[in-house]
């Protein structure tokens, strides 16, 4: 612990650090911030820290207004967290969408 009573530790493997490739960001049914199901954690170098809803907005690939507008209207972070959570990225979304373009092209063409 520093004075501050911050813990430092080492990164365990199941939580990713700021380039690695995480799991789905969960709303709600936090656990400790080291449990193994727990997906909305990040190890930025220091310490192992709960991704900020700002983080979990732009994840989901919306602007930063988007997120300050929300705030500005005095929704709650747990709001914010349940808002990026039930958020469908547009990219992904059109990624899908293409995919079952491509499907139904060569289905039609047989």
């Amino acid at each position: 612990h520093n004075r501050h009573g911050v813990a430092f530790m080492e990164k365990p493997p199941h939580i990713p650090g700021p380039d690695d490739v995480n799991n789905t960001v969960r709303s709600g049914g936090r656990g400790s911030l080291t449990a193994k199901h727990n997906h909305d954690t990040i190890h930025d170098g220091v310490r192992i820290r709960r991704l900020t809803p700002l983080e979990c907005f732009r994840l989901q690939g919306f602007p930063d207004e988007h997120f300050h507008n929300a705030r500005a209207a005095g929704v709650s972070d747990r709001q914010l967290y349940k808002q990026a959570g039930n958020a469908v990225t547009v990219t992904v979304a059109k990624a899908i969408a293409e995919k079952i373009k491509e499907a139904l092209n060569k289905y039609a063409k047989r």
